[in-house]
Protein backbone atom coordinates (compact mmCIF):
# COMPACT_ATOMS: atom_id res chain seq x y z
CA UNK A 1 0.00 0.00 0.00
CA UNK A 2 1.63 3.57 -0.61
CA UNK A 3 2.23 5.83 2.24
CA UNK A 4 -0.57 8.39 2.97
CA UNK A 5 0.43 11.49 4.16
CA UNK A 6 -2.00 13.31 6.71
CA UNK A 7 -2.30 16.56 7.60
CA UNK A 8 -5.43 17.36 10.37
CA UNK A 9 -8.32 16.91 7.37
CA UNK A 10 -6.17 16.92 4.44
CA UNK A 11 -5.33 13.52 3.18
CA UNK A 12 -1.64 13.13 0.56
CA UNK A 13 -1.25 10.33 -1.21
CA UNK A 14 1.66 11.47 -3.21
CA UNK A 15 3.25 9.82 -6.72
CA UNK A 16 7.07 9.09 -5.16
CA UNK A 17 7.65 7.42 -8.58
CA UNK A 18 6.96 10.92 -10.27
CA UNK A 19 10.05 12.52 -10.50
CA UNK A 20 12.15 9.58 -11.87
CA UNK A 21 9.09 9.07 -14.35
CA UNK A 22 9.49 12.67 -15.30
CA UNK A 23 13.47 12.11 -15.70
CA UNK A 24 12.75 9.18 -18.17
CA UNK A 25 11.06 12.13 -20.50
CA UNK A 26 12.34 14.97 -22.40
CA UNK A 27 10.87 17.53 -20.79
CA UNK A 28 13.49 18.69 -18.20
CA UNK A 29 16.49 18.91 -21.06
CA UNK A 30 15.35 22.64 -22.16
CA UNK A 31 15.71 23.13 -18.24
CA UNK A 32 19.10 21.13 -18.01
CA UNK A 33 20.49 22.67 -20.91
CA UNK A 34 21.48 26.42 -19.96
CA UNK A 35 23.01 24.80 -17.26
CA UNK A 36 25.28 22.14 -19.17
CA UNK A 37 26.20 25.23 -21.32
CA UNK A 38 27.33 27.08 -18.71
CA UNK A 39 29.55 24.51 -17.46
CA UNK A 40 31.12 24.01 -20.25
CA UNK A 41 31.89 27.05 -20.73
CA UNK A 42 32.86 27.61 -17.47
CA UNK A 43 35.05 24.46 -18.25
CA UNK A 44 36.61 26.11 -20.95
CA UNK A 45 37.72 29.19 -19.34
CA UNK A 46 39.08 27.74 -16.47
CA UNK A 47 40.95 24.98 -19.00
CA UNK A 48 42.60 28.25 -21.20
CA UNK A 49 44.03 29.36 -17.40
CA UNK A 50 45.21 26.33 -16.13
CA UNK A 51 46.17 23.42 -18.72
CA UNK A 52 46.39 25.49 -21.59
CA UNK A 53 50.03 23.86 -22.11
CA UNK A 54 48.53 20.58 -22.32
CA UNK A 55 47.02 20.90 -26.65
CA UNK A 56 43.82 19.90 -27.25
CA UNK A 57 42.05 19.47 -23.69
CA UNK A 58 40.15 22.91 -24.69
CA UNK A 59 38.67 21.95 -27.44
CA UNK A 60 37.43 18.23 -26.34
CA UNK A 61 35.42 19.48 -23.56
CA UNK A 62 32.24 19.59 -24.51
CA UNK A 63 27.95 19.28 -22.65
CA UNK A 64 25.12 16.69 -24.17
CA UNK A 65 22.16 15.05 -22.48
CA UNK A 66 22.24 11.67 -23.12
CA UNK A 67 20.34 8.70 -21.39
CA UNK A 68 22.16 6.75 -18.79
CA UNK A 69 20.00 3.73 -17.02
CA UNK A 70 17.06 4.85 -18.65
CA UNK A 71 17.06 8.91 -17.45
CA UNK A 72 18.34 11.51 -19.12
CA UNK A 73 21.13 13.03 -17.41
CA UNK A 74 23.70 16.20 -18.52
CA UNK A 75 27.47 15.28 -18.58
CA UNK A 76 30.06 18.08 -19.31
CA UNK A 77 33.29 15.75 -19.95
CA UNK A 78 36.75 16.31 -21.67
CA UNK A 79 37.44 13.48 -24.72
CA UNK A 80 41.05 14.60 -25.05
CA UNK A 81 43.91 11.15 -23.76
CA UNK A 82 45.24 13.98 -21.59
CA UNK A 83 42.11 14.71 -20.24
CA UNK A 84 42.54 11.92 -16.93
CA UNK A 85 45.72 13.29 -16.33
CA UNK A 86 44.98 16.60 -16.68
CA UNK A 87 41.51 16.24 -13.91
CA UNK A 88 43.13 13.79 -11.47
CA UNK A 89 46.96 14.55 -11.84
CA UNK A 90 50.03 12.48 -12.60
CA UNK A 91 53.41 10.99 -11.94
CA UNK A 92 56.26 12.70 -13.85
CA UNK A 93 59.34 10.31 -15.17
CA UNK A 94 61.64 11.89 -12.35
CA UNK A 95 59.10 10.38 -9.98
CA UNK A 96 57.24 13.85 -8.64
CA UNK A 97 53.62 14.10 -8.17
CA UNK A 98 51.90 16.77 -10.10
CA UNK A 99 48.71 17.49 -8.60
CA UNK A 100 45.34 17.24 -10.99
CA UNK A 101 43.77 20.65 -11.55
CA UNK A 102 39.93 19.54 -11.39
CA UNK A 103 38.45 21.41 -13.81
CA UNK A 104 35.07 19.91 -14.42
CA UNK A 105 34.66 19.36 -10.96
CA UNK A 106 35.18 23.73 -10.40
CA UNK A 107 33.52 24.40 -13.07
CA UNK A 108 30.14 22.55 -12.30
CA UNK A 109 30.77 24.35 -8.34
CA UNK A 110 30.67 27.55 -9.52
CA UNK A 111 27.61 26.64 -11.53
CA UNK A 112 25.71 25.57 -8.94
CA UNK A 113 25.76 22.57 -9.22
CA UNK A 114 27.06 19.44 -7.58
CA UNK A 115 30.03 16.95 -9.07
CA UNK A 116 29.06 13.52 -9.13
CA UNK A 117 32.06 10.98 -9.68
CA UNK A 118 31.52 7.72 -11.50
CA UNK A 119 30.74 5.07 -8.54
CA UNK A 120 33.03 2.68 -8.01
CA UNK A 121 31.88 -1.06 -9.18
CA UNK A 122 32.07 -3.55 -6.89
CA UNK A 123 34.60 -6.35 -8.11
CA UNK A 124 32.64 -9.76 -9.27
CA UNK A 125 33.04 -12.26 -6.92
CA UNK A 126 34.78 -15.65 -7.86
Amino acid sequence: MPRVLRKGDVLLAPNWALGRDLRRTHDFDPTLAPYIAQITLTARELAVRDAFEHGDYLASIHGEIRPVGGQNVGLVAADDFKANWIERGWTTRSGTSVKGKRILRRAARRAGLRYRSPRKRAEPSA
